[in-house]
Formats: C-alpha cells, structure tokens, sequence
C-alpha cells in the first residue's frame, strides 16, 4: 500500500509508493501550448501544511479527470509525476522546487475533510509603483488594479506564428495615474476577451497572477501560459480599490493612454502545420546556416531503434543532463560545466525510435514528457520494472506505435544534429494521426 506522508516535501522525483492529501485551491481552463499542439491545465494544490504545489494535466488526461479535482475539494492524490520545478518559475520563499503532472495513471480519491475550512488562495499583490525593481523583472507576480482603457483582440507575428493578443491598461493608488499596459496573450485571451467586451467602459478591477514584469521597453506587464485574470474578484483589495476609483473618477477619466512600442518578430512558419516528407527533412537540414535552429512537422510510423535499450537514464535535475556518477537518493554534483549545481539523481525517460514515411528513415529521439506520454508511464516507473515487466513493457510500446502512423514535430539545431556525436532528430511533439 502506498506510504501516507504529511507533506509534500517529503515527495520526490525518485520517491516511490507515496500517498496524500491535498486540496485543489485552483483548477483553469484547458489550454494549448504556443510552441506546440499540446493541450494542457493547470492546477494549484495544497498540502495539509500549507505548501502549495503547480500541477499540470495534458492532453487526453484532461478529459480522463475532469469529472474530478474540483476547486475546493480535498483529495488524496498518488502517483503522480515528480519534476524538479526551473528557478526562474520559483516564487520567493518557496520551499518546495518541484512540481506535478497527473495522468489517467494518478490515482485520485476524494476525501470528506468537514473538519477544514477551506478558502480561496491569498495573493501577494505589488504595488504599481514597486514593479520598476530590479527584483521584479522578468519574474511572475500578482497584481490588481482599475482598468482604464480595454482594446479590442489583435492579431500579432511572433517567433511562432500568429498570436492573438489583448492590451488592457490599469492604474492602482500607488502609480499617480500613469497606466501600465497589461497584454493578455493567446489562450487566455480567448478565456476572458468574452468577459472583457461586457465591462469595457466600466472601470472594472482586474486581479492578475502570475504575471510577467517587463522592463526593457518601459514598464509593461505580459502574461504567460499559467497567468490567469479574474473581473472584478470578490476580496478585500478589489473592495478597496473599487472605492478609490470611484473618489478618485475625475481624474480617471482625463487619463491620456499612450501606446506601447512593442515589437514584435518577423512571421515565422515555426507554429504553422506545414508537412514535409523525411527525404524533403534531409535537404532542408543541408541548408541550414551553422547557428539555425528549425521546426519540421512530419507523418510518419515510429519504430524502436533497439528493443534492448534502456529507456531511461540518471540526470541532473536542473539541466536533465546524464549522470556518470551518482549515489542513489543522494544530491551529487551535475558533471555538465554550464550547470555545476548540486543536483538529485532524477530518472528521465529517453527512447531512440526510426521514423518511416516510406521515402527516408529519419533517427530520432524523444526525451522527457513526449517519451513518457508515449510510454504511458513514467521514468520512475520503468526504472522499478522487473525483467519480466520490462519485457511486457517493450511488447506493449512496439504494438501502440506500430498501430498507427503519428504527426510529429522534429527539432533540429544545426550545430548538433547532424554531427558524429549527435546524428539523430530530436522529436518535440507527437500526436496520433485520424483512424
């Protein structure tokens, strides 16, 4: 039976046989990844102590558990997969450096905890005249403020394609009546522009969380992929600012907006499905400039190079590089030179596969979530497989990829993939093609 533990930190990528309660303090509307087809949702939880986790459910997992997880509820969670969380997403004084990805494979069971009082999340909002610190930077906050002006949805080229994009302006009682721009992008636009259209005019209190600090051109905010918005929230600095506009709507009104220079990249085909053959893939790699970088998509079977291989390997936790040397459940020293940090030997899945669309056979590997989602289980999981298991595991992963062919994406950085050492196509993206 799985061990019941307290607190999360007591959860790591390498813990095996766990159990416990959390809370679901909130739960977002399924989006799409700008750079890739993957849909995904987010999720806020909560440890009996008070440690909050981000989690996130993809692709078809999000209809396995919608009927689960609701915002509020109390449940005890297992299996779910482990990852050491990137620095730069860390909010200050967090504790806990990992995060969650919960499948059809996580097992969910909801607990009646009438004991609890449980509450909305409490937001760290800062100040508008706090934002121009260094400290703030280019790192994620919570904000609130009026809305003075809310422009109608745009279209804009990016790196990856044509975005959508939604600028609002907000002053708070810090900033003297100097807007700063809001811009909504993608996903979350089409979450709230409905909403938005409603309260234009209106002056409506805009609660934002994680939401990008930007300096270079100004003070500006922007938000990313796990940014949400909330109209006019129900809590006390919504309360309280609601009043200070209403003393203070004179002014309000006289407020000149200037628009932001922003500037955006060229158009770029990097999002756009643009198919091309293997043997087109080869000449296209040929004519790459030294320092490119592309993005191919293809239709192809997928084969496993060697059904021998390992499909796993010991890396460090913060760069996913592979570990020579390592003790396990021991923090070590990352061999790579452009990381160096003190690292926990981590499980990451790896598989070398063919890609055959009947006119070339590309070499390629997936590394990470796009192996773990093919496999339907996780790299601590295959690292606990018995012989036996093992083998049935390899049966069951050459059948599902031999069923159907599968749109992909491949990644190819022009210094590396074609070299001795790196001769093989990295795959970013996999998706099962239509019956």
């Amino acid at each position: 039976m799985p061990t019941l533990h307290q607190s999360v930190d007591d959860i790591t990528p390498t813990t095996v046989g766990w159990k416990i309660k959390m809370t679901v303090l909130q739960k977002f509307p399924p989006r799409t990844s700008m750079s890739s087809p993957v849909r995904y949702q987010k999720l806020y939880l909560s440890d009996p102590k008070g440690t909050k986790v981000d989690a996130v459910i993809f692709a078809e997992d999000i209809e396995a558990l919608e009927d689960t997880l609701h915002e509020l509820h109390t449940y005890h969670i297992s299996d779910a997969r482990v990852n050491r969380t990137p620095a730069r997403y860390l909010k200050n004084g967090t504790n806990y450096n990992f995060s969650w990805t919960l499948n059809s494979k996580t097992q969910v069971v909801e607990v009646q905890d009438e004991d609890k009082q449980i509450s909305k999340p409490v937001h760290e909002f800062v100040s508008f005249k706090n934002l121009s610190s260094d400290k703030y930077s280019n790192t994620p906050q919570d904000i609130i403020g009026v809305a003075v002006k809310i422009n109608p949805t745009k279209v804009v080229n990016t790196v990856y394609g044509q975005r959508t994009i939604q600028e609002i302006y907000l002053i708070d009682d810090s900033c003297s009546f100097h807007p700063i721009c809001l811009t909504l992008w993608g996903a979350l636009v089409q979450d709230i522009s409905e909403k938005l259209s409603e309260v234009t005019g209106n002056n409506p209190i805009i609660m934002g969380t994680k939401m990008i600090v930007q300096t270079k051109r100004g003070l500006s905010l922007s938000s990313r992929e796990s940014s949400t918005i909330e109209i006019n929230p129900d809590n006390y600095e919504a309360t309280t600012l609601h009043q200070w506009a209403e003393n203070n709507k004179a002014d309000i009104n006289n407020i000149t907006i200037q628009a932001p220079t922003f500037q955006y990249s060229p158009n770029s085909s990097a999002a756009k499905r643009e198919y091309v053959k293997n043997n087109e893939v080869t000449d296209l790699v040929k004519q790459l400039k030294p320092t490119q970088k592309a993005y191919y998509w293809i239709e192809a079977e997928i084969i496993l190079k060697n059904i021998n291989q390992d499909f796993y390997y010991m890396s460090c936790d913060f760069c996913n590089k592979k570990l020579m040397f390592y003790n396990d459940n021991e923090e070590t020293d990352c061999e790579n030179p452009k990381c160096g940090k003190r690292c926990l030997p981590t499980p990451r899945a790896r598989t070398y596969v063919q890609l055959d669309d009947g006119t070339e056979l590309l070499d390629a590997v997936m590394f990470g979530d796009v192996a773990e989602n093919i496999f339907s289980c996780t790299a601590v999981q295959l690292r606990s497989y018995s012989d036996e298991k093992h083998k049935l595991f390899v049966q069951k992963t050459t059948k599902q990829l031999s069923a159907k062919k599968w749109r992909i994406q491949l990644y190819v950085d022009a210094n590396r993939t074609m070299t001795s050492k790196y001769n093989q196509f990295t795959i970013q993206a996999v998706e099962p093609m239509e019956d």
